[in-house]
């Protein structure tokens, strides 16, 4: 395991991509980490675990868990164990934020208290909470409350004064930065990753990332126990609704 995401990964390897579900083919796809998976499903990255998770692979946003090529592919290699290695939908896509971005698979926004693993950490609670939750329910109210806040530090004019650009241009476009980012010249762009992009983060889609809420769900628990995020958000606003009386 490389240790947990300090900050977002901006330009994957576009080798990646040849593996990716629409790349493979689905069930070449499924073929593939099943061959990787025997028994169980386990980020090398994160350690993250799935026991059992259906592979539904019609689309990226569905795929639990992605591949990414160990060292750049020569044309001969195969994907096989020794030269691919399995990664949690979340981390993967905070190590591909360019093709995350054109995916719309995702947002940038302006986190510097956070580290990337703390987003997704933070991501995937709330969405199990959220799936857990009944309808309307408090626990499913909490946690839209703590989606909506991150996806508020996405605003247009916060990241364009957190990445120097206020006032020279007059909207902000992830895209259009990640390009003028990747074309600059390699110390104009250390210098600037270093003041200004380290600031940022990758937020996950909630509209993408749904389809996993359920296998996530199921990973947290193996029985009808309630998990431990449903429980922190029922205790958090027992103690807030106690504050108010």
């Amino acid at each position: 395991m490389t240790g947990l995401l300090q900050t977002p990964r901006f330009f994957g390897p576009a080798s990646d991509r040849r593996l990716l579900p629409e790349a493979l083919e689905p069930e070449r796809f499924r073929r593939i980490v099943q061959t990787l998976n025997s028994s169980e499903f386990r980020c090398e990255l994160t350690g993250y675990t799935a026991t059992e998770p259906r592979l539904t692979t019609s689309d990226n946003a569905s795929a639990p868990f992605l591949l990414e090529w160990r060292k750049p592919p020569e044309e001969s290699v195969k994907v096989s164990r020794k030269t691919v290695r399995t990664v949690e939908a979340l981390t993967y896509w905070s190590r591909h934020v360019d093709h995350a971005i054109k995916e719309r698979m995702g947002a940038l926004i302006f986190a510097p208290w956070l580290t990337q693993a703390d987003i997704n950490s933070i991501f995937r609670s709330a969405m199990i909470a959220r799936h857990e939750s009944e309808a309307g329910g408090a626990s499913q109210q909490y946690a839209g409350e703590v989606l909506k806040t991150l996806t508020d530090l996405s605003s247009g004019e916060l990241l364009m004064a957190a990445t120097g650009l206020e006032y020279q241009v007059e909207r902000w476009s992830a895209e259009d930065w990640m390009e003028g980012l990747q074309n600059s010249p390699t110390k104009v762009r250390q210098k600037y990753a270093q003041t200004f992009a380290r600031h940022l983060r990758f937020l996950p889609s909630t509209r993408k990332m749904q389809p996993l809420a359920a296998e996530w769900y199921r990973a947290a628990h193996g029985d009808d126990t309630p998990t431990w995020q449903y429980k922190a958000l029922t205790e958090y606003l027992k103690h807030k609704k106690a504050l108010h009386q």
